[in-house]
């Protein structure tokens, strides 16, 4: 052991010791739970590859021709016309002259001649040879497209039978009639601002500068004087199909092109797609049963194509025979029906009236529109002939608002459109949305202002509307980007209640408290621990991006690998933070951990729902704002990766790159920038909890200590200016007692400390030197401690100093200041300085001792300590709780322990000795007073307390993961011991408390005792100058026990030990003095021979005879001392006690054996003893609660 001054003046582990010595404790705990770390680390492997498994099985559903590039069909099933016509095209086995023949269901072989329909039923396919041609509308979006087809710009007209009004049948008979306009006719809807102006414009919309007939004419013959064939493809003689994709996309353009040369504007029925790869208004879309077994329904008519025109019946007989030929023409080469439908303007005096009679013409309106006012129908009304005009009227898909549009104020217009099938026709919610036939209708309102403003023959027609080239793809469910979002986030924070119930056990487990007393300090926690935390999450990242790349989920292949490691890091940072956060606020780990997995699993699904909602309709600021919870600043960064994975995929390019985060509404910045500031805040928010509100963790501090603020308890000493004393208010600082001392005996009891000698008190002083250890004592005594002062008279001897009772008027015991002249007063000019009334004169005199060395303290606070361990006026109250009154659990108490001393505190069970010995260990905060812990005062400089104290606290503080070498290592390293002295101190202390054999054995299989006795080692590992033990042989067998006060006995010579005991002979055996604790009071302090004498001054007699002769036993023994007390009588056995000045061994003795003689007495057996230290402490309790309930 290494002497005391070097021991206090050896420096504290640096950071880096305490650093290295947590990490290998830390290292050495998991290394033995690799076990469940495995399983940690194995779940994003399971669950990734579940996802796997899932999507190959939706996979290999989906690779089903139908979402595949169509194939050439070989054999095939459908329904086939008799009547053919001349002409094929793609998408059609034939091409009917007219859409009215007679179709019969055929299976054939496929020839050049006579193809399967890409929407038959097909037997076979030749998988080498695909592409547009062979592929349905559905199907050629998975299709190479090199170079899209032109399509002609389209109106959506609606069917005949939808044209009219509601028929009138089920229409009240008092409703105006409705616009007299043919049946056959679809109304064009406008309004304006001036009606007149308006109606010029749709006038001018549908004007020509030149016939029909002259524009085809022209047209033909600018075509063949190029050398050409004619403005429209001439289809493949003998019905043959399109020999190549360039052949078919050479024929949609040129029809394109020549009905943007006759000035002709077409329009359909049919419905959209989800690209305009294949135009369904030109290409057959359905063929009938897709069963080839089911015969029972025929092919459904095709879509008739329109001839758009103001009104088709004042086309001139020539314009209406060309567009006769033109729609042969046009049916030839697609199969489609052409028919000429009058689209006639209709004006409406407002916005409003448009809204309303669009909204009463569908289906589930239940109203009509008349006369400007929308009239609501009897229920079920519309519904008497569905399908027909009973139940819908549908308009053309352009209404115009020309607003104030005028050649001179310019074009300000509203075009509204029917958008029922933006999202996928009939399965609107069910696939992602189609193209929609917008532009014709755009390009017809601006070429009608351009002719009111320029001329009829100024016009800048729409030529073709076409799609973007595009890759081959396949139809994939990709987990990861579509569910990406919400499940990753569950994912990623799993380490949550973990990291939290590591960090909430330890302190609710108080490991992190006991690794505190033996000296560890907070940054050296934190960041072993933050550093652990992120390795074990970077960990479990790394299998879930690698598992999750390698089976190839978007989200991890398609974005930028920098940029995922970036993100995923940062997020680590801020996760761990969030985890000492979360762990800070709380000091049991079970509600700790689940409302973590609460917050988890309910962030996501809010993260999910709102900040989705908010990212995608906005307010964007909101969304933004969102993300500083931790839990939506993750889904934010997820949702952005996703979404880029999931367009990438989708269009064949690359996901989210450095070079993208400036993409306007990119949210991935934000999620960086976010994730680095509160990593930081987080953690140290995290640090200020358990620093200002100590749950678990020690002492509290200022709220601002960061700018050098400390707290009342952590300030340095401070006098108290005034204090109430005979209710008078009076100057702190005098020494007053009890009983009345001299003033000359008072100074040189405050000379006598002011100046530390080394002699003991002489034999001859019979109660201060059983007080202070007696001459057999005086080698344990600190050589700093002052012997008894010489001016003290006799007056303070037990015998001369009777206690006073409780009342308001009693005088108390304080110090005298330093300033004053030293006299004593009498009561008129003292204060207390925390003295309590009542109390004897030994914890009297303590307590003058305790106040004179903490002035001396104060005076010279750089020197030696005064005394190992100075309580002053320590005080400690529980406040009142569930309406019960407070509670004082330690009533001004003031102490001084010497090195080398061990001072046992005993008392009943909720006296207040723990609570004492847990305020000096830091464990807990004083409500007042002082703890001076080797001239360090634990409120200001706790951290180099725990330095130099050792601590076995009443519970058994280990980990079940270590050694027992482990944590004598540990513990040594983190008290700085020399790693010269490391190995042997460790292995001089296991072999101190019989554990060497068992050294390397994990403390989990110890036995209890086994366990008690490493505690002690611990406490004494590291050379400690203060040691607490907390019951140290609790659960110890005698064997044991013997052993470890031999431990303790040696550890003690240089060491100011505190043992809080029930076994009497363990404090008897160990103590040099005991104070005896009573309602948070020091009912009496000395050693145990003295207390013994004091209040156990009697001897103890048993006696057993036959029941009948009790009563002569009890004249016998008060014949041998009159004042004996009976304390014990059952069945003929009975135990007095009797006053020592009164009987004496011998002189019992002498009477028992004389009794047994004579016969006076049948005496069976009997017994005298000395009163034990048991005995004494049992009367000292019960007289003290007598007289604290009497005086209280």
């Amino acid at each position: 052991m290494a002497p005391v001054d070097e021991r206090r003046r050896r420096p504290q582990a640096s950071f880096w010791t305490q650093a290295a010595a947590l990490a290998r404790k830390q290292a050495a705990v998991q290394k033995r739970r690799w076990v469940a770390n495995a399983g940690l680390l194995a779940a994003p492997l399971l669950i990734c590859l579940l996802l796997w498994v899932l999507q190959e099985v939706v996979n290999n559903q989906l690779d089903a021709p139908a979402f595949r590039c169509g194939c050439r069909c070989l054999s095939c099933c459908d329904w086939v016309e008799a009547a053919s016509g001349n002409a094929t095209s793609p998408g059609n086995a034939t091409s009917p002259g007219n859409a009215t023949a007679a179709a019969t269901w055929q299976c054939y072989q496929a020839t050049d001649d006579r193809p399967c329909s890409p929407y038959a039923n097909c037997q076979a396919y030749n998988e080498t040879e695909c592409g547009m041609l062979y592929s349905t509308a559905d199907q050629v979006g998975f299709c190479p497209v090199a170079e899209p087809p032109l399509w002609p710009p389209l109106l959506d007209v609606p069917e005949e039978r939808y044209r009219g009004p509601k028929d009138a049948e089920v229409m009240p008979a008092s409703l105006p009639a409705s616009a007299s306009l043919p049946p056959s006719d679809a109304p064009m809807l406008y309004t304006g601002q001036d009606s007149e102006a308006a109606r010029q414009l749709m006038d001018a919309m549908w004007a020509r500068d030149t016939p029909i007939t002259q524009a085809v004419m022209a047209a033909y013959l600018s075509a063949t004087a190029d050398g050409g064939a004619g403005p429209l493809p001439t289809p493949p003689e003998d019905g043959a199909a399109l020999a190549s994709e360039a052949e078919f996309v050479a024929a949609t353009s040129a029809l394109a092109r020549g009905l943007s040369q006759f000035g002709l504007t077409m329009g359909t029925s049919a419905p959209t797609s989800m690209s305009l790869l294949l135009e369904p208004a030109f290409v057959a879309t359905q063929r009938g049963s897709s069963s080839g077994s089911d015969r029972s329904t025929a092919p459904p008519p095709r879509p008739t194509l329109y001839f758009a025109q103001q009104n088709c019946s004042a086309l001139s007989e020539a314009d209406r025979s060309t567009l006769e030929q033109i729609g042969q023409a046009v049916t030839n080469l697609t199969g489609f029906p052409v028919q000429c439908a009058s689209l006639p303007p209709s004006y409406e005096a407002s916005p409003t009236w448009l809204n309303d009679e669009v909204y009463c013409g569908w289906v589930g309106s239940e109203c009509v529109f008349r006369g400007g006012q929308k009239v609501f129908l009897p229920p079920g009304a519309t519904a008497a002939a569905p399908g027909g005009n009973a139940s819908i009227q549908e308009f053309v898909s352009a209404l115009y608002d020309w607003q104030d549009t005028t050649p001179a104020s310019g074009l300000r217009l509203s075009v509204w459109v029917n958008d029922t099938n933006v999202g996928g026709g009939a399965a609107a919610t069910q696939g992602p949305p189609d193209v929609q036939r917008w532009s014709q209708p755009i390009n017809l309102a601006a070429n009608a202002f351009l002719k009111r403003a320029l001329g009829a023959d100024v016009s800048a027609r729409l030529v073709g509307v076409k799609d973007m080239p595009k890759g081959a793809s396949r139809l994939s469910l990709d987990f990861s980007s579509l569910l990406g979002p919400l499940f990753s986030m569950w994912l990623l924070q799993l380490m949550l209640p973990v990291a939290v119930h590591t960090l909430v056990h330890e302190k609710e487990a108080h490991l992190r408290l006991m690794m505190k007393m033996q000296g560890l300090r907070d940054p050296a926690y934190y960041v072993v621990q933050y550093l652990w935390h992120l390795l074990l999450y970077c960990s479990f990242v790394a299998v879930f991006c690698l598992v999750g790349g390698l089976i190839g989920l978007r989200i991890f292949t398609l974005n930028s690998y920098s940029l995922q490691a970036t993100f995923y890091f940062l997020w680590g940072l801020q996760l761990t933070g969030w985890s000492f956060y979360f762990s800070a606020l709380w000091d049991e780990a079970r509600p700790a951990v689940l409302l973590a997995v609460i917050w988890v699993i309910i962030s996501g699904f809010m993260a999910s729902m709102v900040q989705n909602q908010y990212i995608e309709q906005g307010p964007v600021l909101l969304a933004e704002l969102l993300q500083f919870i931790p839990s939506f600043n993750l889904y934010r960064g997820l949702y952005e990766l996703s979404q880029y994975a999931f367009l990438a995929d989708r269009t064949g390019g690359s996901g989210l790159t450095w070079s993208k985060l400036g993409d306007p509404g990119c949210g991935m910045p934000s999620v960086l920038l976010i994730c680095g500031i509160e990593a930081l805040l987080l953690t140290w928010s995290a640090y200020w909890v358990e620093q200002v509100h100590g749950a678990g963790t020690g002492l509290q501090r200022h709220p601002l200590f960061f700018l050098g603020f400390k707290a009342r308890t952590e300030a340095a000493p401070r006098r108290r200016r005034f204090a109430w004393r005979f209710g008078r208010r009076k100057r702190h600082g005098q020494l007053t007692r009890a009983a009345h001392v001299g003033a000359a005996a008072a100074a040189a009891a405050v000379a006598a400390v002011e100046t530390p000698v080394t002699a003991v008190a002489g034999a001859g002083d019979s109660w201060l030197s059983s007080y202070y250890g007696g001459a057999e004592a005086a080698p344990m005594r600190s050589p700093q401690l002052p012997a008894r002062p010489e001016g003290l008279p006799a007056l303070v001897s037990p015998s001369s100093l009777p206690v006073v009772p409780r009342k308001g008027t009693s005088l108390k015991l304080a110090v005298v200041d330093p300033a004053s002249d030293g006299a004593l007063g009498d009561g008129a000019g003292g204060v207390p300085s925390g003295g309590e009334e009542g109390e004897g004169a030994d914890v009297a005199a303590e307590r003058a001792r305790a106040e004179a060395l903490w002035h001396q303290w104060r005076r010279a606070s750089d020197a030696a300590p005064p005394a190992s361990i100075l309580l002053h006026s320590l005080r400690k109250v529980f406040p009142s709780r569930d309406g019960n009154a407070e509670k004082v659990a330690v009533a001004d108490l003031s102490l001084a322990i010497a090195r080398g001393e061990c001072f046992g505190l005993l008392g009943p069970n909720g006296a207040g000795k723990t609570t004492s010995i847990r305020i000096m260990e830091g464990f807990m905060q004083a409500t007042s007073g002082q703890a001076i812990i080797e001239g360090h005062d634990i409120g200001a400089d706790m951290g180099s307390v725990y330095s130099l104290m050792g601590a076995c606290p009443q519970h058994d503080l280990l980990w079940d993961g270590l050694t027992g070498r482990e944590h004598l290592l540990f513990y040594a390293r983190v008290k700085n011991l020399p790693r010269s002295r490391l190995r042997a101190a460790v292995e001089a202390a296991l072999r101190g408390v019989n554990l060497h054999g068992v050294g390397d054995d994990l403390v989990g299989g110890y036995s209890g005792g086994m366990k008690r006795r490493l505690s002690v080692a611990i406490s004494l590992v590291g050379d400690p100058l203060v040691v607490y033990l907390d019951e140290p042989s609790t659960g110890l067998d005698p064997a044991s026990r013997q052993l470890l006060w031999n431990v303790i006995r040696q550890a003690r010579r240089e060491r100011a030990v505190v043992l809080t005991t029930h076994s009497m002979e363990e404090a008897e055996a160990l103590c040099d003095r005991l104070g005896i604790f009573v309602g948070g009071r020091l009912q009496c302090v000395g050693n145990p021979r003295d207390l013994i004498s004091r209040f156990g001054a009697y001897l103890s007699l048993s006696i057993t005879t036959p029941p009948e002769q009790d009563a002569a036993a009890a004249a016998l023994v008060r014949g041998l001392a009159p004042g004996a007390r009976l304390v014990y009588a059952l069945g003929g056995s009975q135990r007095f006690e009797l006053p020592i000045e009164e009987a004496s061994v011998d002189v019992v003795f002498r009477r028992m054996e004389a009794a047994k003689a004579s016969g006076e007495l049948e005496v069976l057996d009997w017994g005298v003893s000395n009163a034990t230290l048991e005995e004494a402490f049992i009367r000292i309790t019960r007289d003290a609660g007598v007289r604290m309930s009497t005086f209280a």
